[in-house]
């Protein structure tokens, strides 16, 4: 079963059973974690971590419940779960999954209990398309997601294209929708876009490779193209207002992803090294044959809600890293708003095997901004992925495959340690909810909604309820 999906304009790749890892044989676990009880000096019962020699701690987090089924989406192909939202104590969750029409972009409704979920059909996408994403704006829930095209259904410009579709749905009534808006795009290998609403207006992002057409007789430029993050304005109805360039000119950009500030919207995006660069491949290690690699980093724009940049763009990792994915989430704030962002960066390849680390920056949008590398041990498959909680978390997967987390402490700092997961299996967490008392912690612990992978492959995945104590 299907899960998640990494991209980037230089490819798409499906990842699944072992929750942003492919399927494959699982390696063998690790050794076992501990921890000891206080007999006096504080309550007795509350476990206290023991933190390892790679710097985790034990499970902070535990399945509360039985799994609620995704509907009974049809078994003609992988189901791909994107992400979710709460709405009126319940959940409203994107994915996608095969019918006997081909893929079907979907939306699942889950009540405040998750005892049931109903899943209503948005429409048919791409065989490779991201699992529709849903964005809160003021007028409601909107949908967002890939249309497929017919083969004779070019763009304006002659040219195979994509549609990207927003449509409001509508919590109260789970099976009504309405279109919003089509925006076209240059169709290339990446489906990469995002989506976020600030007061009455909306910005739409994506990527698409732009070609120059050189003069006749002049040489070529070499490399080919360059990565550009396109943004479409949306007025209070998500209807179009304006589409234009959000990097800058110079660049090779990938990957977008927006979130909300106090003056407006913050994009994001991993800027490369141009290929024909002399400096783009001076972290390599010459003896890994076969692979050409270039340095990335990630880089960010805060513009106001007219879509119109406030100061100049921001290199938020270094110039010489090699990001290959990230995510980010807004933490709010009085007098500004301050953004969290975990990048994973994937270092040198030494002898055709890689290390990697993940770097976690706090950046505010007055242009403060402080850095700290995560204690994540080695990194396993896929990308790192922030939980909008209380607290917010950080989770990813360690080298052989176990789920890794970690509480942010207030304002996002960084102030706990990592806990090893293994309990939670191939769970993938989702979307916090409210914090609830966790009997046999003795603690408040949060409500966090995870996904939890089918055991026969013909089979929907479903949902279950998880507990996590932070510190």
């Amino acid at each position: 079963m299907v899960f998640s999906i990494h991209r980037s304009r230089f490819g798409l790749f499906v990842v699944g059973l072992s929750w942003l890892g492919l399927a494959e044989a699982r390696c063998s676990k690790g050794a076992p974690v501990a921890s000891t009880t206080l007999s006096s000096g504080s309550e007795a019962g509350i476990s206290v971590p023991v933190v390892r020699q790679d710097g985790m701690v034990p499970a902070r987090c535990r399945i509360d419940g039985p799994g609620t089924s995704l509907g009974s989406v049809p078994a003609d192909g992988p189901v791909v779960v994107g992400g979710g939202v709460p709405f009126d104590g319940g959940y409203a969750i994107g994915l996608t999954h095969g019918s006997d029409r081909g893929t079907i972009a979907a939306i699942a409704w889950l009540g405040s209990d998750m005892a049931s979920s109903h899943v209503v059909d948005i429409g048919p996408t791409p065989s490779d398309a991201l699992a529709p994403r849903i964005t809160r704006s003021d007028s409601g829930l909107v949908a967002s997601y890939f249309a497929r095209r017919g083969k004779s259904d070019p763009t304006p410009d002659g040219n195979r294209g994509r549609s990207l579709v927003l449509v409001g749905i509508d919590p109260h009534r789970v099976a009504a929708h309405e279109l919003l808006a089509t925006t076209l795009q240059q169709g290339d290998e990446s489906m990469a876009f995002d989506l976020a609403f600030s007061g009455a207006t909306g910005l739409l992002v994506w990527d698409e490779v732009f070609t120059p057409r050189p003069a006749i007789g002049a040489p070529s430029a070499g490399w080919g193209g360059r990565g550009v993050i396109r943004g479409t304005l949306l007025d209070a109805a998500a209807h179009p207002v304006r589409t234009f360039d959000v990097s800058p000119p110079d660049s090779d950009a990938d990957s977008p992803r927006i979130v909300t500030g106090s003056t407006g919207f913050a994009v994001f995006w991993i800027a490369n090294e141009p290929e024909d660069s002399p400096d783009a491949h001076s972290g390599t290690d010459p003896g890994a044959a076969g692979e050409e690699r270039t340095h990335g980093w990630v880089e960010m724009l805060s513009l106001d809600a007219r879509g119109v940049p406030l100061g100049s763009v921001r290199r938020l990792t270094p110039a010489s890293g090699h990001v290959s994915s990230f995510d980010v989430l807004s933490l709010g704030g009085d007098a500004e708003t301050a953004f969290a962002v975990v990048a994973r960066d994937d270092g040198v390849t030494m002898g055709g095997t890689r290390g990697g680390s993940l770097v976690y920056i706090r950046a505010t949008e007055g242009g403060g901004e402080s850095s700290s590398v995560v204690p994540s041990g080695d990194l396993g498959r896929g990308s790192p992925e922030f939980i909008d909680a209380r607290p917010a978390w950080v989770s990813w997967v360690g080298e052989r495959e176990e789920l890794r987390m970690m509480p942010l402490g207030p304002n996002g700092r960084m102030t706990a340690s990592p806990s090893v997961e293994e309990s939670l299996g191939e769970a993938r967490p989702l979307v916090g909810g409210s914090a609830v008392g966790d009997g046999k912690a003795r603690q408040t612990a949060e409500r966090i909604l995870a996904v939890i992978p089918a055991s026969k492959e013909d089979e929907p995945p479903s949902v279950a309820p998880v507990l996590c104590v932070s510190p």
